[in-house]
């Protein structure tokens, strides 16, 4: 398990005023968790504590289980046929993010992903691009449109010796 920083902090009820030692929040609690795709036993008794506010960082080697236990968090491994949390429990921010009534899509808007390599959806790149905003109900279409060709040039998809970029067909 990690070892939480510490800090010196004063309490109104210590009688000498003294320093007590109070631990950081946390933003993630794993524990005991083991997890299966199929038969496969792929994290085993997992303990971890993630601080608030401070950078954390998985290392080891291939096939060891970071991205596993990272899909967990936003509940990646959920769409996965076949996979499950045979026991333990993953809290974020004191809640139990396994819990029946915790709506996945609503855990990911608040738990997101960055990819090792892009992972677009099958559909065409407008789509890809406005997905987030679709699923939040923002934008109409003028302002889409404005939003792809603008992410479209940033990202070199368009360059300033192409034609101009009729949005609505870009796939």
């Amino acid at each position: 398990m990690n070892t939480l920083s510490m800090e010196e902090t004063p309490t109104a009820s210590s009688p000498t005023d003294a320093p007590l030692a109070v631990p950081s929040p946390i933003a993630i609690e794993v524990e005991k968790l083991d997890f299966f795709y199929g038969d496969y036993h792929a994290l085993h008794g997992v303990d971890l504590l993630i601080p608030a506010h401070q950078v954390t960082a998985f290392i080891g080697p291939s096939g060891c289980g970071k991205s596993t236990l990272l899909r967990c968090f936003n509940r990646m491994n959920d769409l996965v046929p076949g996979s499950r949390i045979g026991s333990g429990a993953i809290r974020i921010h004191g809640t139990d993010i396994n819990r029946p009534n915790v709506d996945p899509i609503e855990l990911r808007k608040r738990v997101g992903m960055v990819f090792q390599k892009s992972n677009p959806f099958p559909k065409s790149i407008y789509e890809n691009v406005i997905y987030g905003l679709r699923i939040q109900g923002r934008g109409k279409r003028p302002e889409l449109d404005e939003v792809v060709e603008a992410v479209v040039k940033v990202v070199g998809l368009v360059t300033t010796t192409s034609p101009v970029l009729r949005v609505a067909e870009v796939t």
